[in-house]
């Protein structure tokens, strides 16, 4: 999934506005690589195993793609949180996801207690992203889980639905596509 950004044939084009901070600022899509291959090497280097989740519960952001693309590049799952779900509800998908880290924004950093948090702007988010860009890609099949979203639970709890390299590549193409 994270190669798709190594093989854009435009890396100094614009890939999104941030419009997050004031004023807004372009990213670009040799940025957004960088900061996807440091935080996969953060997140290997905080020991954390290949295959683990990993949650984003967070405003939009432009640091969303650095998480969504980053934690698959590490071998692991990206897990999106809905900011607008209910406490206990976040607290379930976090249990069932068996979340190993939160990457979380100020606004929502002392709502999960029971899992590891990081909040973005925070020093500690700072020092991760300061780090060297992972060399080499996680090894990953494309049947390998890339994302977990979970569904809106409307005849019961949420489900984790489990989406692949494969699954998640093919959607990104077929976006470039049309």
């Amino acid at each position: 999934m994270a190669s798709l950004l190594d093989r854009n044939p435009n890396p100094d084009g614009v890939a999104l506005v941030d419009h997050s901070r004031r004023p807004a600022s372009e990213i670009s899509v040799s940025q957004i690589t960088n900061d996807v291959r440091v935080f996969a090497r953060a997140l290997i280097e905080m020991g954390i195993p290949v295959g683990s989740r990993i949650g984003l519960l967070a405003g939009n952001l432009g640091e969303y793609y650095t998480v969504m693309f980053g934690a698959p590049a590490a071998g692991m799952v990206f897990v999106p949180l809905n900011t607008r779900l209910p406490k206990a509800t976040l607290e379930y998908i976090t249990e069932d996801a068996d979340l190993k880290l939160l990457i979380t924004d100020s606004e929502h950093a002392n709502l999960l207690s029971d899992v590891s948090t990081i909040v973005i702007g925070s020093q500690e988010w700072v020092d991760m992203m300061s780090g060297m860009p992972l060399p080499d890609l996680a090894e990953v099949h494309p049947s390998d889980i890339a994302i977990q979203i979970y569904t809106s639970g409307s005849t019961g709890r949420p489900k984790g639905v489990l989406l692949s390299h494969e699954n998640v590549t093919f959607t990104v193409l077929e976006f470039g596509a049309t």
